[in-house]
């Protein structure tokens, strides 16, 4: 849209990650496990489903699975879970998660345009960091200032041209 619409070009890359679910009967517990240094994380998203997602793959827009990255991946769950459940997983997927250059979401009014504003390239913390990141952008809406961060400066469109 921005691009069409202001013929601007937003510099987000997108990368690749893969999810996929595992039935369990294991009892539902707010928990969840990370192993940061492979990009994974593992959450009981409902009662009787781990949901698990990893890894950022600089790939286009191929949303194509490796059967490798899914091996791994089930290797590496398969040390934390039942390894009779694992082979039951479902819902195998791909998606591309917008990812700027600096790996900082843009957020914004365009120098060009101040009346839009961008609130994009959260990479895999869109869910997690979409409310806040809305609340800033809202603030610079409504009062002329974000008044919930001291400095927006980092995460100006500004700094990519924008």
């Amino acid at each position: 849209m921005v691009k069409k619409h202001f013929g601007l070009v937003c510099p987000v890359i997108p990368v690749k990650g893969y999810t996929f679910d595992i039935p369990t009967d294991s009892p539902a517990a707010k928990l969840h496990f990370a192993f940061k240094d492979i990009a994974f994380v593992a959450v009981m998203f409902e009662p009787g489903k781990w949901r698990i997602a990893a890894f950022g793959d600089l790939s286009g827009q191929d949303k194509s699975f490796d059967p490798r990255r899914v091996r791994f991946l089930k290797n590496v769950v398969s040390d934390k879970l039942d390894k009779s459940e694992l082979y039951k997983y479902e819902n195998l997927n791909t998606c591309l998660r917008p990812v700027p250059p600096d790996d900082i979401p843009i957020l914004g009014p365009l120098r060009h345009y101040p009346n839009v504003f961008l609130n994009a390239g959260h990479a895999g913390r869109g869910t997690t960091h979409g409310l806040a990141t809305s609340k800033l952008v809202a603030e610079e809406l409504m009062e002329g200032k974000a008044k919930s961060i001291e400095d927006m400066a980092p995460y100006s469109p500004r700094r990519f041209y924008l």
